[in-house]
């Protein structure tokens, strides 16, 4: 029967690190990182072979063994079936993964955080995250793993910084990971670029309405206001700064049947537009317009929305 002190020193041979004998403890000291001749990243030492499992047999159980079986060596197994688990899990996220040591600097990533920041694997390894992300220094590093450890969830908004120099806009989430130490740090970084370049746009063109000279409104099926510019508050109202976006478009009226029905063929026609003149009261006085009812291109399950514009007639 193979004894287990051999099956030890075998399995020794075969891992790709080496197990920190000090008693009270069953961490991996990461002494051995050589792998194909060049330093070994975290993500490679993935890749290396795990050690072979304890034999199950009756007869070789590890509990049957002389002395019962190694914690070390167990320890080290299960610790590599982990690091293999990760690395199959950060290789699928759809966001960039970076894991950052106890000082900020990468001790591991995934595909994902190559793209974002132009830089290989093996060149983010051991970079600091300050090159990575702007603003990014020790104090607030150590505000966010204060929060981490406190359980609270964060969330920052700023921008990573690519290798070529370029930037992009980026929001991070943080939490805590044992990935080769107790407190290594989790990055999980989304690239936002789109997502404000959309924002801003859409932002101009709220501005360029809320500014315009021609009354502006958006109105729902059922006549509810939902925007108005101040030039719409102010010829509808009288007033810049009094809302009417709690009111219906069919109560400022004099008559409001035209513009209902036009809202109701269009919700059920290929049309998209609709002109005629309507007459909006104001207090004991009213006045009439040219107006022009266009349907905007239906989103989702969201209601029929539509833009209605006034030119004096």
């Amino acid at each position: 029967m193979m004894k287990w002190s051999s099956l030890k020193q075998a399995l020794r041979t075969d891992a790709p690190t080496s197990v920190n004998e000090d008693a009270g403890t069953d961490s991996l000291a990461l002494s051995d990182n050589h792998h194909g001749g060049e330093t070994a990243t975290p993500l490679d030492m993935l890749d290396m072979p795990s050690p072979p499992s304890p034999p199950t047999g009756e007869a070789d159980r590890p509990d049957a063994m002389e002395g019962g079986p190694d914690p070390a060596v167990a320890s080290q197994h299960e610790r590599a079936r982990d690091r293999s688990l990760c690395k199959a899990l950060l290789g699928s996220l759809y966001d960039a993964v970076l894991i950052l040591d106890e000082k900020g600097n990468v001790i591991g990533c995934n595909p994902r955080a190559e793209q974002f920041f132009g830089h290989t694997e093996s060149e983010l390894w051991g970079l600091s995250v300050t090159r990575l992300i702007s603003g990014f220094n020790t104090l607030v590093l150590n505000k966010i793993r204060a929060h981490v450890a406190n359980g609270r969830f964060t969330v920052l908004s700023t921008n990573g910084l690519k290798a070529d120099g370029g930037t992009f806009a980026a929001e991070i989430a943080f939490g805590a990971i044992h990935y080769l130490h107790p407190n290594d740090l989790l990055l999980t970084i989304r690239n936002v670029d789109r997502k404000k370049k959309v924002e801003r746009k859409q932002s101009l063109e709220r501005d360029a309405a809320a500014y315009s000279g021609t009354p502006l409104l958006l109105i729902q099926a059922d006549g509810a206001i939902i925007y108005a510019n101040e030039t719409a508050t102010e010829c509808c109202s009288g007033h810049r700064d009094e809302p009417l976006t709690s009111a219906s478009i069919d109560s400022i009226l004099a008559d409001a049947a035209p513009l209902r029905a036009a809202r109701d063929r269009l919700k059920s026609t290929e049309d998209n537009q609709w002109r005629g003149e309507v007459v909006v009261k104001r207090g004991r006085t009213s006045r009439t317009y040219q107006a022009v009812l266009k349907r905007l291109p239906p989103h989702r399950d969201e209601p029929a929305t539509f833009v209605l514009t006034l030119e004096q007639a």
